[in-house]
Order: C-alpha cells, then structure tokens, then sequence
C-alpha cells in the first residue's frame, strides 16, 4: 500500500483532467510491491508503454488476464525481512506461486520466483479454493 500527501501532489503539463502526478509516495507497510512495465495497443494501431506500481498480485494477476495489455518486465521491490538484507531490493520476477505454507498448514504463502533461479516469499490471502496446496498463478 502507497501512502500519498497533499504536498507531494502536482498538476502538470502532460496530466489528463482530474489527473496528478506525484513527487513522492510513501510506503505504509513494509510489504513487497510489484513495478509492471507494460504496452497497451489502441484500436488506431499505436501502442503505449508504461510503467505501474502494484501492492497486491492479485492486482498484476488481473493486469495479466486483460487482453489488451502486454506485460513486457515485472519486478518484484521487497523489503530486507523478505530479501534476507539490511534494505529493500528491486529484482526481475520470473513467476507466482501460491502455495500451503509448509509449517503452518491453514495459512497460504506467494513464492516469487526471480530470474536468477533465487526465491522471495509472502504471506498470502488464502483463496477461494481451500483444497488447494500449491499453484503458478503468475508467469512471464
């Protein structure tokens, strides 16, 4: 979850009506986030290219399924607790699983699989499935 304030809101050339841009946002729990960079293409044959800053993956989850957007890098930014250092950490994603937390058999967990073959894990919102131990749920 991003925390914003009324200093750190501005209106600039480039913004569409009732649209800001922010200097700074803050960060309200010390939660991994996820940074998509992704390409929409219109109906008039040109194509977009941002970038999105999600706290939930059942946010990039539903980013994946629209068919309009193409997903071309996500990256995972966790903090030290997760990545197992003193700060936060930008790294390539690879994959999302969902799966049973091994030690605590009624709770879920997101294991985020980097490019490097390296893993980083979460705790999970458990699904609407309850019988289900493990699945991908994400995959670039």
């Amino acid at each position: 979850m991003f925390e914003t304030h009324e200093n750190g809101r501005r209106k600039t050339y480039f913004s569409l009506p009732n649209e800001y841009h922010w200097d700074y946002v803050g960060i309200a729990l010390n939660n991994p986030w996820i940074l998509v960079s992704y390409s929409i293409n219109s109906d008039e044959g040109y194509s977009i290219t941002q970038s999105i800053m999600l706290s939930d993956v059942r946010q990039l989850i539903e980013m994946a399924c629209r068919e309009e957007v193409e997903i071309q890098f996500v990256d995972i930014v966790s903090p030290g607790h997760i990545n197992k250092t003193d700060r936060w950490k930008m790294e390539p994603l690879k994959e999302i699983w969902l799966r049973v937390n091994a030690k605590y058999t009624d709770q879920y967990e997101h294991v985020f699989i980097l490019e490097d073959g390296n893993s980083r894990i979460e705790m999970a919102v458990p699904p609407e499935n309850k019988s289900l131990t493990e699945e991908k749920i994400f995959s670039l």
